[in-house]
C-alpha cells in the first residue's frame, strides 16, 4: 500500500507542473510562418518561425490561440496526446477577404524584380553623387546621421506629388509601438531591420509617399506588402 502511494505522490507534480510544447503549422500549400501563438491559460506568447516550427510553455488542458492577419484564427485546448506525437496544426487562409480588399482597389500589383531595381537604384544614385557630390559628403565625424539619410532619401520622393494624404514617420512609428502585429520584432525579424536603424527605416518609408489609407483596419495585407518590399529595398540602400 505504501508503495503505490509513493509513485503517486512523485508522478502528481510531473503532470501538473507547467512544461513546453513543440509544433508546426501548416497551411494548404505550405508552413505556416510568423502566425502569433498565445496560451490564454498562462498568459503568454510565442511566434512562428521562417519553417513554421513553434515552442511554447504550456500543460495539459492549457488553451492555445493561433493569430495572424493571413490566417483564420485557431483555437486548441491541449490534451496528452499533443504532446506525446508531434504536434501539427493545420491553418486555413483568409483567401476571401483578401480577396475583396484587392478587388474593391480597382489595381493590380506588380510583382518586385530586385535584380531591376538594384540596377536602376544605382544608376540614379550614381548619376545624383556626381551631379550633386555635396549631398554624399561627411566633414563632421560627429555630424547627425538622421539629417544626413533625410536629405538622401530625398532621391525617392516621387516628382508628381498628389494631393492624397501620405504616410508619416510618426504615423509608423505610432503603428509599431501600439500594433499586436506590426511590431518592433516584426521589424527586426521579419523585414531585417536593425533595432537602431527602425528610426531611419521609418523615414525611408516616408520618403517613398505611401498612401495613408494603407494603415486602415482593411489595408493590413497591403501595407504588409508594401513593408516587405520596402525593407528589401532599404537593405539594399544601406549595404552599398
Amino acid at each position: 500500500m505504501l508503495k503505490p502511494l509513493l509513485t503517486l505522490l512523485l508522478i502528481m507534480p510531473i503532470v501538473g507542473s507547467s512544461q513546453s510544447i513543440s509544433g508546426i503549422l501548416f497551411d494548404a500549400k505550405s508552413t505556416a510562418k510568423n502566425v502569433t501563438i498565445r496560451n490564454v491559460s498562462q498568459g503568454i506568447k510565442s511566434y512562428s518561425d521562417e519553417n513554421g516550427t513553434f515552442k511554447i510553455q504550456a500543460k495539459i488542458n492549457d488553451t492555445l490561440v493561433f493569430e495572424s492577419i493571413l490566417y483564420k484564427r485557431k483555437e486548441i485546448i491541449l490534451k496528452q496526446l499533443d504532446f506525446e506525437e508531434v504536434f501539427i496544426v493545420d491553418l486555413k487562409r483568409m483567401l476571401n477577404e483578401l480577396d475583396e480588399v484587392i478587388l474593391s482597389t480597382g489595381q493590380k500589383t506588380k510583382a518586385f524584380d530586385e535584380k531591376k531595381y538594384s540596377k536602376d537604384f544605382q544608376k540614379n544614385l550614381k548619376s545624383d553623387k556626381k551631379q550633386n557630390p555635396n549631398k554624399y559628403v561627411t566633414p563632421n565625424p560627429n555630424m547627425d546621421f538622421m539629417a544626413i539619410f533625410s536629405k538622401i532619401g530625398k532621391l525617392f520622393k516621387k516628382k508628381n506629388v498628389e494631393s492624397k494624404k501620405q504616410i508619416k514617420l510618426e504615423q509608423l512609428d505610432s503603428l509599431f509601438r501600439k500594433d499586436l502585429e506590426f511590431n518592433y520584432q516584426f521589424l527586426t525579424e521579419s523585414l531585417g531591420i536593425q533595432t537602431d536603424h527602425i528610426q531611419l527605416f521609418f523615414n525611408y518609408c516616408e520618403g517613398k509617399q505611401l498612401d495613408d489609407s494603407l494603415l486602415g483596419a482593411s489595408k493590413r495585407f497591403e501595407l504588409m506588402d508594401q513593408l516587405f518590399k520596402l525593407s528589401k529595398e532599404y537593405l539594399i540602400f544601406i549595404n552599398e
